[in-house]
């Protein structure tokens, strides 16, 4: 939820005087209004009609308080006129209000919002701001309606789906889903079928762990990476240096190599400000057995959830590149492979036993979608657990053990204070 590229969070209420004389425009994910929708059936009708529209399209921003130019003809202008403010009213009693009206009138449920006061300096007046997300649930009816409940935004305004433009947005987010995964199955393709002057020839038969996290419904859609060369040689490195990489079609590409030429690890920046994170550092610090090799499902949990946020928070804060994201995780040729862990992990576990083995060559997970970026690494670790739990429950473990009675520890264990 963002206003002009900032966090409706960190919003104050000089950024409002900015944005009323910089003239900006309404559009679909900004929206003025000088009074606070009234309390009764067609106030909350009204409201609910306008969270649903950005609920169901790309989200945005409302902002009461703010009155909307006319022209001659005392026709809308979507240009702001002047910085108003709601005094006179309870901003506390008002937020709350909202806040219930919008958690019980629409259907299903909108998951993620935000209804926040903002003050002037003396606190004599204050606009009400609401920020909606791009919901992965719409489309969202309005409940309270009995005709037309659902909407959209175009432009400044929102309009009622027809039929057809129902079921498109039902279909929608099922599609951003396929395209994700889609594109995960290509870019696996393209590792071990490259020619061998490919890098990724180094590749075949290499057991890996591979993380994507991707702009659901945006993958055609370039961004310039450029500017962020610095900022991107020091993220998601997998705690140790990478080489500065180089240009290549995709985006900006970082890779580590051994001695014998070998890629072991690499980081994969895309056009459309997603990436792709590998490598094959994915084996135990003690083989359980002669020759057995295992996959360290301690630290690869970790990586997973670590790089997942700080890559969301990157596409969001930094790129610009809106929610909602998918975070698609996947292991390369295991089979044959026990899972491994830190030795205080250990205690209920050790075997030799080939019936722990993991069975599938690959584990592609399906994909865990996010409506919005999180700076709380909980999070981002309660939504990632479902797959987490699966990859430990495919070397014969009940659970995921980087978690403590349901709360993410993997940070403490490894002694992490911040993400390497």
């Amino acid at each position: 939820m963002q206003l002009k590229g900032k966090p409706l969070e960190a919003i104050n209420w000089q950024d409002l005087v900015t944005l009323v004389e910089a003239n900006v425009a309404e559009s679909p994910v900004l929206d003025y209004k000088a009074l606070l929708p009234a309390s009764n059936d067609a106030g909350k009708k009204e409201l609910l009609a306008d969270i649903s529209a950005m609920a169901n399209t790309s989200g945005g921003v409302i902002l009461y308080g703010i009155t909307e130019a006319r022209d001659e003809e005392d026709g809308k202008t979507d240009r702001p006129e002047s910085l108003v403010g709601l005094a006179g009213t309870n901003a506390a009693h008002e937020q709350q209000r909202l806040e219930q009206v919008i958690r019980s009138g629409l259907d299903p449920p909108l998951a993620r919002f935000l209804v926040r006061p903002i003050f002037n300096a003396d606190r004599s007046t204050y606009v009400m701001a609401i920020g909606v997300v791009s919901s992965m649930l719409a489309p969202h009816a309005v409940a309270t309606a009995t005709t037309m409940p659902f909407w959209r935004r175009a432009g400044s305004s929102r309009f009622a789906l027809r039929t057809s433009e129902l079921r498109h947005t039902f279909l929608e987010r099922g599609a951003w889903e396929e395209e994700a995964e889609q594109f995960r199955s290509k870019r696996i393709v393209a590792q071990r079928s490259a020619p061998a002057e490919h890098p990724f020839s180094k590749l075949t038969g290499t057991s890996a762990f591979l993380l994507h996290v991707l702009p659901l419904g945006r993958l055609r859609d370039w961004i310039d990476l450029i500017p962020h060369w610095e900022l991107l040689k020091q993220k998601l490195t997998f705690g140790r240096s990478l080489h500065e990489g180089r240009l290549n079609f995709e985006g900006i590409l970082r890779s580590q190599h051994q001695y014998d030429g070998k890629l072991t690890r690499y980081v994969q920046w895309f056009r459309c400000g997603g990436v792709e994170a590998f490598t094959s550092s994915i084996e135990g610090r003690s083989p359980i057995g002669p020759h057995k090799p295992t996959v360290d499902v301690t630290r690869s949990s970790i990586f997973a959830v670590e790089y997942a946020m700080e890559a969301m928070l990157i596409l969001d804060r930094t790129f610009r590149v809106p929610p909602p994201y998918g975070v698609l995780l996947t292991m390369l040729n295991v089979r044959g492979r026990q899972v491994e862990m830190i030795r205080e992990q250990q205690a209920n576990f050790t075997s030799y036993d080939p019936y722990h083995d993991i069975t599938e060559d690959d584990l592609l997970f399906p994909a865990v979608l996010f409506e919005e970026a999180h700076e709380n690494v909980q999070a981002v670790a309660a939504a990632m657990q479902p797959a987490l739990d699966a990859l430990w429950q495919a070397g014969g473990i009940g659970r995921c053990r980087d978690y403590k009675d349901g709360v993410w520890v993997g940070r403490t264990l490894l002694g992490w204070e911040e993400l390497l």
